[in-house]
């Protein structure tokens, strides 16, 4: 069903059921000394829900500080993609850079295409790093369904006058985090109109990329009218300014879902002006989790799934899925 072993010409499809399932995993924050509980989560989840593609959402590995050390790293984690044949790609969040100096996004987006079965990189026109976008064919050859991947950036950059300002209270807490970057507006915009001309009619999809849209707090304060499921277990953490990036898509009307990391302990989901807006916990041990002892804190680890169905694409199910 998949051929990742070129990349040049490997394709995502549809298997015989007619179904694409994908993984988000995210917040690894993994360095050298990682602890094994999470690559034995990773592996439990990989083999639970037998995805078609692994999404890895951000704040990915920490604490390596050279080009060896991080692929040495990273080979612990991809090799349970590789061993399985299992294809999948990246986004970086906002640890991935401040964490791994003097390494640089190019410096490991050059490690992570180094892998036969990674098989994204990044599209001409995206900001930042590894945003890109995956098509998934149906059994016509044909594209049915948009995976978009994007980089949410790291820290908001202001002149110095204008700092104080991050301070004020304003829709939702503030915090220090980027806004997603114009270019990548632009950039979605564009492969959007682009699959719609190329296929006749508009793709549906999903995006995920690391810090969440200020609308995510929208789902929380309406549980009921927006149909949440899951739970909201710390404030959420958007980028400072509103990108406007929602409203593109509500417009565009083709990615029904939006699915974000960086808040470890939030799980809810629910649907805002006809899009789904997820967070997927976090899968790594050696982060922060829910308060408590140790079974506490780790109750939480896990990621989420989507489950796309070749004949009803945009109406895919969605759910998390947990280590324990």
């Amino acid at each position: 069903m998949l051929t990742a072993d070129n990349k040049k010409n490997s394709r995502l499809c549809f298997d015989e059921k007619g179904e694409f399932r994908l993984l988000i995993l995210t917040d690894l924050q993994e360095g050298p000394d990682y602890d094994k509980r999470s690559l034995e989560g990773v592996i439990s989840l990989v083999e639970k829900t037998k995805p078609h593609l692994v999404l890895l959402g951000g704040d990915n590995l920490v604490d390596c500080h050279s080009a060896e050390l991080y692929k040495a790293t990273l080979d612990v984690f991809a090799s349970v993609m590789e061993e399985r044949g299992i294809c999948w790609t990246q986004v970086f969040g906002n640890h991935d850079v401040e964490c791994n100096r003097p390494l640089t996004k190019k410096d490991m987006e050059q490690i992570y295409q180094s892998y036969p079965h990674k098989i994204s990189r990044s599209d001409e026109g995206g900001a930042g790093a590894c945003t890109h976008m995956l098509p998934i064919y149906n059994k016509e050859g044909k594209i049915a369904f948009a995976v978009y991947a994007m980089d949410s950036g790291d820290y908001i950059e202001l002149p110095q006058e204008l700092m104080e300002d991050i301070k004020l209270e304003g829709f939702v807490n503030p915090t220090h985090y980027a806004t997603m970057d114009p270019e990548n507006l632009i950039w979605y915009y564009n492969t959007s109109k682009a699959l719609e001309e190329g296929q006749g009619h508009k793709v549906p999809g999903i995006m995920f990329f690391h810090i969440c849209l200020h609308e995510f707090d929208v789902i929380a304060k309406n549980p009921e009218k927006t149909g949440m499921t899951g739970s909201k277990n710390e404030a959420t953490c958007p980028g400072v300014l509103n990108s406007g990036l929602f409203s593109a898509v509500v417009k565009r009307g083709d990615v029904k879902g939006i699915y974000c990391g960086h808040d470890h302990t939030n799980t809810y989901e629910g649907r805002y002006f006809g899009v789904r807006l997820g967070f997927c916990s976090n899968i790594g041990y050696s982060t922060y989790g829910l308060p408590g002892d140790d079974t506490q804190k780790n109750a939480l680890r896990g990621g989420r799934l989507i489950t796309v169905c070749e004949e009803d694409a945009e109406n895919f199910t969605s759910e998390m899925v947990y280590v324990k």
